[in-house]
Parts: structure tokens; C-alpha cells; sequence
């Protein structure tokens, strides 16, 4: 029998590729405030760096606990990544949620971020993202890259 034609994969319509369509420009509208909170520059390249590397963790090591969780108050978290809301966000959009290390939430604000289901296509889609936010950065940022008038 005659196999039927396939698709392109852009064109598919599916349920699936218009959420992982509308969690890229989450991401992506996250990652613009995160650069405009942090300034660009070095704060930025942290960031992204920082998230990238927590996002890679999860990817490699979906079931780690220590991956799974982070303590808002940690001094490093907070000085290269969460004390900027935007990348509290993007935490947020890869699936982290709110979690009270043991108390419950009347108790006041969240103590930590927990992850409690890795979904790898939102969590891969996030290392792309970083990863070319990071390249396009430097590259903005870098003034030997500006071409002769």
C-alpha cells in the first residue's frame, strides 16, 4: 500500500505544538524582562547562565531531588538569578511552583521553588531558548562585532 504524505512538522496543527508554540513566547517575553531587569551586561549573562545550567541538570537528571527543589534564600540563587522576578518567572514557566518547606502557605512567602513533574519538552525548549538569548547577548553586547561605517 501507498503510504500516506507527510507533513511538515511546521504545519502540524496539533494541540501539542500550540503549547509548546505559546510557552516559547512566555519564555521568550520572560527572557527580554529578565535582560531589561538585570540591564544586560554581565547581571544578565548570569542569569541566563545560571538557568540554563539548572535547566540542564533536570534534563540529565530528571529524578534528583537536589535538582528538583531550590531554597529562595540561597545567597548564590539569589544574587545570580532570584532577585530578579523575571527569572523567578521563567522557573515558574518550565513548571516550578511555590512550596513552604514543610509549613503551609498562610505561614507567609514560599521558602522554596519545587518542580513537581520534569515535562522534557518545556524543560529542552527553555535550554534552546537560554542558550541562544546567551549567544545573541554576547554578541549585542560584544563591540568588536560592530561592523566598519
Amino acid at each position: 500500500g501507498a503510504k500516506p504524505p507527510r507533513r511538515h512538522p511546521a504545519r502540524m496543527s496539533s494541540k501539542r505544538s500550540h503549547d509548546e508554540a505559546f510557552e516559547a513566547d512566555r519564555m521568550l517575553t520572560h527572557i527580554r524582562r529578565l535582560r531589561h531587569e538585570a540591564g544586560g551586561g554581565e547581571p544578565f549573562a548570569k542569569a541566563l547562565s545560571t538557568l540554563e545550567m539548572m535547566i540542564a541538570n533536570l534534563l540529565e537528571h530528571p529524578e534528583e531531588p537536589r535538582y528538583r527543589t531550590i531554597r529562595l534564600g540561597n545567597t548564590s540563587f539569589h544574587e545570580r538569578l532570584g532577585r530578579f522576578a523575571s527569572g523567578v518567572a521563567l522557573l515558574r514557566a518550565v513548571g516550578f511552583e511555590d512550596a513552604y518547606g514543610g509549613a503551609t502557605e498562610a505561614a507567609g512567602p514560599p521558602t522554596h521553588l519545587a518542580l513537581p513533574v520534569a515535562n522534557a519538552p518545556i524543560l529542552a525548549q527553555a535550554v534552546v531558548l537560554l542558550a541562544a538569548a546567551a549567544e545573541a547577548a554576547a554578541s549585542i553586547d560584544d563591540p568588536t562585532t560592530i561592523p566598519a561605517a
